[in-house]
């Protein structure tokens, strides 16, 4: 099957490859967007790793890049939304007691993760600006 889609997907890989490497997203939206199309695209593919095995110069360490930015950004948008008591998903609690307790975890899982962007974010910075990605986690 990996022998067969790398014949099959020859073409449109080809393509990706230059359309990853041309990409230059000025913005956080623009990289969730191309990320959507592109995991599309790869998810056509029997094993990603092995087909792609057969492309030298396919972009790994961007299109890593590409995911863990988008993964980022998905994570920080969940996040509020945890914090927000007029979702849909916040359910209120039986008693004060319980909503209290259940406000204090969401605001602690909250902190942890904006903890841990704060401790990586000169390095984060450093890697996406380096591939031409945009990063800043005041926009995130």
């Amino acid at each position: 099957q990996v022998v067969a889609d790398r014949e099959t997907f020859k073409g449109m890989i080809q393509d990706l490859i230059l359309q990853i490497n041309s990409f230059a997203p000025t913005d956080v939206a623009e990289v969730e967007k191309f990320m959507g199309e592109l995991e599309a695209k790869m998810s056509q593919l029997s094993d990603e790793n092995m087909v792609l095995k057969a492309f030298p110069e396919w972009p790994v360490r961007k299109v890593e890049l590409l995911r863990e930015l988008a993964a980022r950004s998905k994570d920080v948008r969940e996040m509020i939304a945890s914090l927000d008591v007029a979702s849909p998903t916040w359910r209120t609690r039986p008693n004060m007691v319980d909503e209290a307790n259940h406000v204090v975890q969401a605001l602690a899982r909250a902190q942890s993760a904006v903890d841990f962007m704060n401790r990586t974010a000169d390095e984060d910075k450093r890697k996406f600006l380096e591939a031409g990605l945009p990063w800043d986690p005041k926009q995130l």
